[in-house]
């Protein structure tokens, strides 16, 4: 009795196996078809972040390893952009173009240094000074994009004055609207490298003197190589607060308040970007002509 029995279960056993062993391989060419249709060109199930599927035409190198190709997944986190940016630069980068990531404490603390050293400054100012902030240009600045801005009421037909020191003649001196205006293309040609300062004048006074230079064409070529590297960043967000951060970093002050304006508008939700704003716009009215 006992043997035709265990041949029996012996007999179910086998197809039982058989059965799964096929429902096994059936179910795995419907994943890897799924899988293949759902994640054609980036990671997916049971694949780690910043890793992706083999496919047939990825090349090797000697001894089976798999050439790195680029990761195909967002950036995490602003350090993580940061990092990223650091790694594309280029060797010969500058210094300065390989700014420190601010933490929201240390942005604080600048912005009270900024606004005790402008309270300072403006104690020994004339009231008719202070009437206007000069936001632009300031510090290192494109020479083809030489654009005169400022906030506040300049008065009666309002006039840009250029010097290549403060107590020089003019060397240029254009109208302007009442909100700024570019450098005239009949202007004689400011130079690479050199230092000037202007003001804004009107019939009953001017502004005070603000100070910036001409970028050189070396310095606009690294600047262009380190924002080529930002743009690299997967992350709107990410890359709108590094290129605030490199502007400032490379002095381009005028740049850097525009561009930390925009980005706040197009990302509210970043919450480094507003005390950047106001950091860029306390240096600005902190800085004079000599700084």
């Amino acid at each position: 009795m006992g043997r035709p029995i265990v041949a029996g279960m012996s007999k179910t056993a086998t197809f039982l196996r058989a059965v799964s062993a096929l429902s096994i391989a059936a179910g795995g060419a419907w994943y890897l078809s799924v899988y293949s249709c759902s994640y054609p060109h980036e990671g997916g199930p049971g694949l780690p972040a910043g890793f992706q599927p083999l496919l047939p035409a990825d090349p090797t190198l000697p001894g089976g390893r798999v050439r790195v190709r680029p990761p195909g997944f967002a950036v995490g986190s602003l350090e993580h952009a940061h990092e990223e940016y650091l790694d594309s630069l280029s060797e010969n980068a500058p210094q300065r173009l390989r700014f420190a990531l601010p933490s929201a404490a240390q942005v604080e603390v600048d912005i009270a240094r900024a606004r005790a050293e402008q309270r300072s400054g403006a104690s020994e100012a004339g009231a008719e000074e202070l009437q206007l902030f000069l936001s632009s240009p300031a510090g290192r600045v494109t020479r083809e994009l030489l654009f005169f801005a400022w906030e506040g009421s300049a008065g009666f037909d309002p006039h840009v004055e250029i010097r290549e020191r403060e107590e020089r003649e003019p060397i240029a001196r254009f109208r302007v609207t009442s909100v700024g205006g570019w450098y005239p293309s009949d202007a004689p040609q400011l130079e690479e490298g050199r230092a000037y300062n202007f003001r804004v004048a009107w019939r009953e006074g001017h502004s005070a003197s603000r100070a910036f230079r001409i970028a050189t064409a070396e310095e606009e070529r690294l600047y262009e190589l380190a924002r080529r590297a930002i743009d690299r960043i997967p992350e709107p967000r990410y890359r709108s607060v590094l290129e605030v951060l490199l502007a400032r970093a490379d002095e381009r002050f005028g740049t850097a308040l525009e561009l930390a304006r925009r980005a706040r508008t197009l990302h509210a939700e970043e919450a480094l970007l507003a005390p950047l704003e106001t950091l860029i716009e306390a240096e600005l009215r902190q800085k004079s002509s000599g700084s």
